[in-house]
């Protein structure tokens, strides 16, 4: 019973110091959203007069289209109000408050209200902009996908625009060279098909060599990516400039036609990846809608013992060891 005693006393006196730590951030968050609130009300008072026109296309881009009409201020207004109520109900539930969820619903408003304030008056058709925006999103959250489950193993993996850019190029070239052998009156599903796979092996083939040099070699993670990423850069631009900008045949490759839905704001959603190699690009009508799922799917693979077990700490590196114990579901 006293070699115990201190142990209780410091396991409790640890308790009560992540309490006090975790306290004094909530009592910062929010004073932080309560002084939000309050700037968001006072830029109400210069704007109320300021019109705010949204409008989305309802059947297909440059169709039909609702026209949503409010004014600046009243914007700012249930912006400030939000997120004071925010900061509020921070201060009032302390450390308990689940804040990050509640950023999802602040968030937005002060976009909105910014993008309002930035147009002064001018109408906006945000069909476009939303599209746009899950155009560019798609290719950003493969590449965190591939980080979180990198870091999860111990692995400092900023190597990940190298390998994307690699994986783009391979697969125009293979698409390509597949669709010249198939023929122009092939299917180009099957090329499409062929150049992705590709990509994907150029892409393992370049995560081989940074996991290589990071724990056969012990080479810093950090120089090891940047290394790659300068490499991949310089090896796309030289494979353009001295190879397929004079074999053009070889940098065409085929495109997957988009598809429309029976009720959309936006008729099509393609997305365009420009690697290094400037007239290249891949349309794919279904990788904005298809994250969703992508998303589910690791999250819900990643629940599964079986494979979870397969991720586990690089042995060389104590830190992964510590976060990390060996054959431990990391993703839950």
């Amino acid at each position: 019973m006293t070699a115990a005693a201190p142990a209780v006393g410091q396991a409790a006196e640890g308790v009560s110091a992540a309490g006090r730590k975790a306290q004094r951030a909530a009592r910062i968050r929010g004073v932080i959203l309560a002084a939000l609130g309050v700037v968001a009300l006072q830029l109400a008072v210069s704007s109320l007069d300021t019109p705010a026109v949204f409008s989305f296309w309802v059947d297909r881009q440059g169709g039909s289209s609702i026209a949503i009409s409010t004014t600046v201020g009243l914007l700012w207004i249930i912006t400030g109000a939000v997120t004071g109520l925010a900061g509020i109900l921070q201060l009032v539930r302390g450390a308990s408050f689940r804040w990050r969820p509640m950023l999802l619903v602040v968030v937005p408003f002060w976009i909105l209200t910014a993008l309002a304030a930035l147009l002064a008056g001018k109408p906006a058709n945000l069909t476009g902009t939303l599209g746009g925006t899950l155009s560019l999103a798609a290719p950003i959250s493969l590449g965190a996908f591939a980080g979180i489950i990198s870091e999860r193993s111990g692995i400092s993996n900023i190597a990940i625009e190298g390998k994307m850019l690699i994986g783009a190029c391979v697969a125009s070239i293979a698409a390509s060279t597949a669709m010249l052998v198939l023929g122009q009156g092939a299917n180009p599903t099957l090329a499409v098909l062929i150049g992705i796979i590709s990509a994907a092996l150029a892409g393992a083939l370049v995560s081989l060599l940074l996991a290589w040099l990071g724990i056969r070699w012990k080479v810093d993670q950090i120089i090891a990516g940047i290394v790659i990423n300068i490499g991949a850069l310089g090896i796309t631009n030289f494979l353009y400039l001295r190879v397929l900008s004079k074999n053009t045949q070889f940098n065409t490759p085929p495109t997957v036609e988009s598809t429309s839905s029976a009720i959309s704001s936006q008729a099509s959603c393609q997305v365009e990846t420009k690697p290094a190699c400037p007239p290249v690009s891949y349309t794919s009508p279904w990788t904005p809608k298809s994250m969703r799922g992508y998303a589910s799917a690791t999250r819900s693979r990643s629940r599964s013992a079986l494979w979870a077990y397969s991720i586990r700490p690089v042995p060389t590196y104590a830190a992964a060891q510590r976060v990390i114990p060996p054959r431990i579901n990391c993703f839950h």
